[in-house]
């Protein structure tokens, strides 16, 4: 068995140092099809046919999956997915390169970290760690600003000629009108459109999701909240709550059953598609508040366990009072008075700038339009 283990490796090697890379080959993945390399994937296929771009995975059936839906997309353990692996120059992901496209293939391609959100928490796991990512390329860092490239140069040590200023891919839609929006759901997104479809016949729509606590229980987001009583004033109003807990958590998802104005978002569902026709936004600190400004729509700040969550899960990077603006609501109570009021969105000018600079929807192509120069230069 070990002698058979050598083998493999020496074919595998072999053949990653016979076969060259090219530049025009481009593979992207993620722990699922959505985030930052799902939008790429589809700006590349939509404007640059001279790049073979495909979504590489080490999840058989999503490859599967995305195929039946017209979509280049192979198994990293299959013929052409280890083929694809070994001629793609440049690799795109979100958290760790092996675990999401190829762990046997991607030594030697340029590494480009498109993350999966900016914020003010410190990246868990990576402060003063250089990233895995591969042993032998080159590696970038999708960015937004000056001050965030300061947080990835410190978190992944690397230096600020590697970050990339250019907002997110999976924020380029927000600038588009909803009619734009809707016809692409409609087209692409099955699962979402249909969610939308339903959110119609609502006046108001909340959205809440909190972020991932490393050390609580389960249930306290749960335990946090009045479900009972928001679910009737809800249904009183036409009004609905969209929850989804952070992807880490697993909440018990039965205790909404029995609410009608109050529901998980269906599993699968890529939130970037959903944020636009929501209203209102209810998180803590999740990356998703700089997110949902780019909206310019009000947003309530409930970190009802402050002092906890910063001292006993996550430290934050930046200040969260300097990089926010509320309202925030510390009790279930101060929150239930904020979800009964006409909100207006705050002035957001200032945090804006600070973490999206001059971001107005071009990531796709200013990303595209750095990866090929490198190859001129």
């Amino acid at each position: 068995m070990k002698l058979i283990k050598q083998l493999k490796t020496r074919v595998r090697l072999s053949l990653m140092n016979i076969i060259p890379r090219s530049k025009f080959i481009w593979a992207l993945g993620g722990r699922s099809y959505s985030g930052n390399p799902r939008f790429l994937l589809n700006y590349i296929l939509q404007n640059h046919k001279e790049i073979t771009a495909f979504w590489l995975t080490r999840n058989k059936k999503l490859a599967k999956q995305l195929r039946a839906q017209g979509l280049p997309s192979y198994y990293d353990r299959s013929i052409l997915g280890v083929f694809y692996a070994i001629r793609a120059k440049y690799y795109f992901y979100t958290h760790i390169c092996a675990n999401e496209l190829s762990k046997k293939y991607s030594s030697g391609a340029v590494a480009v970290n498109l993350w999966h959100g900016i914020g003010i928490k410190t990246i868990e796991g990576t402060m003063g760690r250089r990233p895995k990512n591969n042993d032998q390329g080159s590696y970038y860092m999708l960015s937004t600003t000056a001050q965030m490239n300061k947080k990835y140069c410190e978190s992944f040590l690397i230096s600020e000629t590697q970050c990339m200023p250019f907002g997110t891919p999976r924020n380029d839609h927000f600038f588009k009108d909803k009619s734009t929006q809707r016809s692409y759901l409609k087209k692409n997104s099955k699962k979402e459109y249909d969610l939308i479809r339903l959110l119609e016949k609502y006046t108001k729509v909340f959205i809440y999701l909190p972020t991932f606590r490393d050390s609580i229980n389960e249930k306290a987001v749960d335990q946090s909240m009045d479900y009972a009583m928001t679910n009737q004033y809800l249904e009183k109003n036409n009004q609905i709550l969209l929850l989804k807990p952070h992807l880490s958590s697993q909440y018990e998802k039965s205790l909404h059953a029995k609410f009608s104005h109050i529901r998980y978002i269906p599993e699968g569902c890529d939130l970037n598609l959903i944020l636009p026709f929501t209203d209102v936004l209810i998180t803590d600190y999740s990356s998703v508040y700089f997110d949902y400004i780019l909206l310019n729509k009000p947003i309530i700040l409930y970190p009802y366990d402050y002092h906890h969550y910063t001292q006993e899960c996550r430290a934050l990077y930046f200040d969260y009072y300097e990089s926010t603006v509320g309202p925030y609501a510390y009790t279930f109570s101060a929150l239930f008075k904020l979800i009964q009021q006409d909100l207006i969105a705050p002035d957001y000018s200032k945090i804006r700038e600070t973490f999206w600079g001059n971001y107005r929807g071009k990531s796709c192509h200013d990303i595209t339009d750095f990866i090929k120069k490198l190859d001129a230069e």
